[in-house]
């Protein structure tokens, strides 16, 4: 999963000089290309809740494709990746919330290297930004 996920944001980023319409468009015909040979051996007819689920994770996928889209386009992947993985964080959040969750200490210690390397490339961009000449 990690490696599909870092080769999708690579070749998001070496798709920024399209439009963001054209740049969700490669990646959903991507995907559509790889597992439509696959669907005939495993589809089941959805039921009513089901495809309300489906339109769900549809509309909150496209807005997170949209961010990733947006975040590529706005900074070299070696400084987004750790914004990347904020994500780890907001869903334990979620599911501590909804208490679907209890965090061990390996799991603490996990968010607190996310949350740091986070906060260090935000910091380092703002250096590099007032070093900038206007």
């Amino acid at each position: 999963m990690a490696l599909s996920f870092s080769l999708y944001v690579v070749m998001t980023r070496s798709l920024r000089t399209e439009t963001w319409h054209a740049n969700l468009f490669y990646s959903a015909l991507g995907v559509f290309l790889a597992l439509s040979p696959l669907m005939p051996q495993v589809w089941v007819t959805p039921s009513v809740h089901d495809v309300m689920v489906m339109l769900g994770v549809g509309v909150l996928g496209f807005g997170v494709l949209f961010a990733i889209d947006r975040l590529a386009v706005a900074a070299p992947v070696s400084v987004s990746a750790p914004v990347f993985a904020l994500q780890v964080v907001f869903t334990i959040g979620i599911a501590l919330a909804l208490g679907h969750n209890h965090p061990t200490l390996r799991t603490a210690l996990g968010l607190l290297v996310i949350c740091m390397s986070a906060f260090y490339v935000w910091c380092r961009g703002s250096s590099f930004d007032s070093k900038v000449p206007a």
